[in-house]
């Protein structure tokens, strides 16, 4: 009888462990991004990329609305951290007056966002649900730049 007891209390400590350690892996978009500490003010543009095998687009903007849409719309987004590799399609680079991250043109946080996924400089995520940021990114009408190599 003890035998059982202890076996159904170790299944039950298993089982609540296991969904404590499952929850905690879920956030927000706008939670995780706000470990940046972006100052939403001090961004000055955003540069959204295609790079694939047919296709290398560039587009800049520094429109507040295009700036609002990629980090405003899609804050209640809801993102499940994962480990596997996200396939990617497009690459978006948030350019700021002020940021933690530099680089020799300025300072930048980027965002590699495909269909299912998100990844950012310190944890890729799954999206659960709708991919708010995918819809905005592919139903904004942006003025595309090709940028082949040699062109």
């Amino acid at each position: 009888m003890k035998k059982k007891i202890l076996i159904t209390v170790l299944i039950v400590f298993i089982a609540v462990a296991w969904f404590i350690n499952d929850q905690s892996k879920y956030t927000t978009y706008e939670s995780a991004i706000s470990e940046w500490s972006i100052d939403r003010k001090g961004i000055v543009e955003v540069e959204v990329e295609i790079d694939d095998k047919r296709n290398h687009k560039l587009v800049h903007s520094n429109s507040q609305e295009v700036i609002q849409s990629i980090i405003e719309k899609p804050k209640k987004m809801e993102l499940k951290e994962t480990d596997k590799t996200p396939s990617i399609d497009y690459l978006i680079t948030i350019r700021t007056s002020t940021s933690t991250y530099s680089a020799a043109n300025g300072s930048y946080y980027t965002i590699a966002l495909g269909k299912e996924f998100v990844h950012l400089p310190d944890a890729a995520y799954k999206v659960v649900g709708e991919n708010k940021l995918y819809d905005i990114i592919e139903n904004t009408d942006f003025n595309w730049e090709s940028k082949r190599p040699g062109h």
